[in-house]
């Protein structure tokens, strides 16, 4: 008989009595019964307490204020971190909203200033440069490729080696007042950085203490990018082109020039020049270095940045030979064969020999093109009649020719090759182009020749170089 007040017999909320607990069945004996032995292996009777906890997760609803004190409070933290965040970012949205609407309303607005502003229609003057390309050129001569204007201010040096360096600082410059296949923008950057007064070094290097004015020249030139297949790399294919040169002078000073019908206008003496174009804002520190330490004549100028096949840079290359050989530019070099060797080619000393053959434009098999590995004429080794002419993957070229695998005579600039572009194209490519300002057909190019092997097309380098890093 249950009395009055007493707990037993009663049940909870959730359908079990109070005697359950006290008395489980066996199923749940047999459940929970390695829980109520003590390590000695006593039995050992649970209080209410600890059985109410055995038979109830702390996601009950009846669960005790107990037990929920003991869950972790992390969860609660992040959400109000996260709320707090999701406030922040809404405030800040809305902040930013006012301000720009107040920028637009004020009639005295960053940009609309009324002191700025001449007219309506006018651009602010707060936005505008002090100089134009204008400024360093003359724009009433030439719009759109305007000459260099002549500052009063400055009066052309006295004697050979500094008049020589007047008139290269003074032609790289007009090319960038005419900037073929370049922006108007990147050209006023670079008159503006290779004014009297500006660091001109960062832009245009030289080293022509060896050449001697008016002696017949061959006019080697190579245009660069760090972007270029070259990459980290590029200072040592430079050191490969430094050391074909070097050889070929080294011979030269021992040997006699031959005496072959396009050789015999150009007499024994004899020079070369290396133009290196750079299509960047700066010089490379990697390329400048490695010529300032060669011993070789050259030049090393930037015209860009363009990053557009090179053609801008080509045009640059062309425009400043002109300017350099011509007697009607002031030039102060002799004439000579002109030849492009790419930064990632290959050639050997005896090429810088085949070229002063010249008369027009002539040509040699290159290698790594073509069906066979070479690209360009094919000749009967008997009597020198072309056979056919082995072309590389573009097949319907009228002239399949890779740019560094012609020569032509420099003074065809400024009469059949007419500047300020030079270079006919600022597409991929543009020998078959270039070529056809020249000859009409295959046949009147003339061979340097017959079936050398002397240049080769994307010549990588050793294995040691560029695996181990070990380059010479």
């Amino acid at each position: 008989m249950t009395r009055p007040g007493s707990s037993e017999g009663k049940e909870s909320p959730n359908g079990i009595s109070m005697d359950d607990y006290n008395h489980p069945s066996p199923i749940q004996n047999s459940i929970h019964e390695p829980l109520l032995h003590d390590s000695s292996g006593h039995p050992h009777h649970a209080s209410r307490a600890e059985s109410f906890a055995r038979f109830h997760t702390l996601s009950s609803p009846t669960t005790p204020a107990k037990y929920l004190l003991n869950k972790p409070a992390k969860s609660r933290w992040f959400i109000l971190v996260l709320v707090f965040l999701i406030i922040s970012l809404i405030c800040g949205i809305i902040v930013a909203i006012l301000r720009s609407y107040q920028l637009q309303r004020s009639p005295t607005g960053l940009y609309l200033a009324e002191d700025r502003v001449l007219e309506a229609s006018k651009f602010p003057e707060r936005l505008r440069t002090s100089k134009t390309i204008c400024s360093y050129c003359d724009c009433k001569a030439n719009r759109t490729s305007p000459p260099l204007l002549q500052d009063s201010s400055y009066t052309t040096p006295t004697g050979t080696r500094a008049s020589m360096l007047a008139h290269v600082w003074l032609s790289i410059r007009d090319i960038y007042c005419q900037h073929a296949w370049l922006g108007e923008g990147p050209a006023l950057d670079l008159l503006l950085q290779t004014e009297l007064g500006a660091d001109i070094p960062l832009l245009i290097q030289w080293s022509l203490e060896l050449l001697k004015p008016g002696r017949p020249t061959a006019y080697l030139y190579t245009k660069t990018s760090w972007a270029g297949r070259t990459k980290h790399l590029r200072y040592a294919y430079f050191k490969r082109h430094i050391q074909t040169i070097r050889t070929h002078l080294e011979l030269m000073k021992t040997r006699a020039w031959p005496e072959g019908p396009g050789h015999q206008r150009w007499g024994q003496e004899r020079q070369l020049i290396w133009i290196v174009i750079e299509d960047g804002e700066k010089l490379a520190n990697d390329v400048a270095q490695e010529l300032a330490a060669s011993g070789l004549p050259y030049i090393y100028f930037t015209y860009g940045p363009t990053h557009h096949f090179g053609n801008a840079q080509q045009n640059a290359a062309y425009a400043l030979i002109h300017r350099l050989a011509d007697p009607t530019q002031d030039g102060i070099f002799g004439h000579g064969p002109i030849i492009s060797i790419d930064d990632d080619s290959n050639f050997l000393p005896e090429l810088l020999v085949i070229i002063w053959d010249v008369q027009r434009i002539g040509v040699w098999p290159m290698g790594n093109l073509g069906p066979n590995g070479w690209e360009g004429p094919v000749y009967d080794p008997s009597n020198h009649t072309l056979l056919r002419w082995e072309a590389g993957a573009v097949q319907d070229r009228k002239f399949p020719v890779d740019n560094g695998a012609f020569a032509f005579a420099s003074e065809l600039l400024g009469s059949t090759i007419m500047g300020p572009r030079y270079w006919p194209t600022d597409i991929s490519g543009g020998e078959n182009e270039f070529i056809s300002l020249i000859v009409d057909k295959k046949e009147d190019i003339e061979p340097l020749c017959y079936n050398c092997h002397l240049a080769w097309h994307n010549e990588p380098l050793p294995p040691a170089c560029t695996d181990l890093q070990i380059c010479p």
